[in-house]
């Protein structure tokens, strides 16, 4: 590049001196750096010495270093193949669970919805009975010489009538289209319990397997239910009173189911609520009690008598006299 710009100038100079660029008697050297001298012709004008320096252009190459490929030969990749042991599947035999079984004995079920009912004397707001009660009744009869049952239930819905007295009192529950049943309690002589002294049961019903409607009366007479006066009579498992029928030796009879029970008779208050109350459960005592109570006091007096009679026996044999 620097020595064509040499050459461009040399040419526009020569162009600027002659046609041939060169000045006529004059020399030019092609050795650089050596000055150019002009010799002087004869009868010409002399002109001035004029020198041209020519400075050659360095060139300079730059070599790059070949650019080293550094190719990188990964390792083959080396599948290891890892063989798991199979399994071995162990199974263990679980003894059989006993399960035990407690038998319990089973909450009393009402044999229908309790109801309360009430007796007040009359034409004040005190009341002398309350009762309350899940009641239903099982009429037997007999179709063709087989014995049949038709239940029937005393509902809560049942409307209450009765008695206030001295000796006795009583309580009539309707039910059903033109049926009753009534409880009478009666007082003792010592006027210091009462009992339930009678039930009296009239239905009007059509039955299965016999044509109409018939009447049936039945009765239960025989104390039940003894309860101290200003007491009240509990007891909540179902009991079961014999009805039989009026007049008697009818082919028909039946029992009265009597369950969640709570009565009192003789009664002076305007509350419903009940006085303390005397439990069935609780007022019978297992025989196994006293039983058992009477042969822990035998066995206590002969562990007395056997320690008396070898103390004794020890102290006669030491030398003491007996007194």
């Amino acid at each position: 590049m620097g020595i064509t710009k040499g050459v461009l100038f040399l040419s526009l100079l020569c162009v600027a001196l002659g046609d041939n660029g060169i000045i006529p008697g004059t020399r030019v050297s092609s050795s650089p750096n050596v000055p150019i001298t002009s010799e002087t012709p004869r009868n010409s004008t002399t002109l001035p010495p004029i020198t041209i320096t020519v400075t050659p252009t360095t060139s300079t190459t730059t070599t790059q270093k070949p650019t080293t490929s550094t190719t990188t030969t990964q390792k083959p990749t080396t599948s290891t193949t890892t063989t798991q042991k199979p399994t071995t599947s162990t199974t263990t035999t679980q003894k059989p669970t006993t399960s035990t079984t407690t038998t319990q004995k089973p909450t009393p079920t009402p044999v229908n919805p309790v109801g309360k009912w009430t007796v007040n004397y009359t034409n004040t707001d005190k009341i002398c009975l309350v009762l309350e009660a899940a009641l239903e009744i099982d009429l037997h009869y007999k179709v063709n010489n087989s014995s049949k049952t038709f239940p029937i239930k005393i509902t809560s819905a049942a409307t209450s009538q009765g008695a206030c007295g001295k000796t006795i009192e009583n309580i009539t529950l309707v039910f059903g289209p033109a049926n009753t049943i009534n409880f009478s309690f009666k007082k003792s002589n010592d006027s210091k319990k009462y009992d339930l002294q009678s039930v009296i049961v009239m239905l009007n019903v059509t039955v299965p397997g016999l044509n109409g409607t018939q009447i049936y009366a039945l009765a239960h007479a025989k104390d039940e239910f003894s309860t101290p006066v200003s007491n009240s009579y509990k007891c909540a498992k179902e009991q079961s009173l014999n009805l039989t029928s009026v007049p008697a030796g009818k082919d028909f009879g039946g029992e009265l189911r009597i369950s969640q029970l709570q009565v009192q008779a003789f009664k002076n208050s305007t509350s419903t609520k009940f006085d303390e109350a005397l439990d069935c459960q609780s007022s019978e005592t297992p025989d196994v009690v006293p039983i058992a109570v009477g042969c822990a006091l035998a066995a206590l007096v002969i562990i007395v008598l056997i320690a008396y009679l070898i103390g004794r026996r020890r102290s006669q044999a030491r030398g003491y006299l007996s007194m």
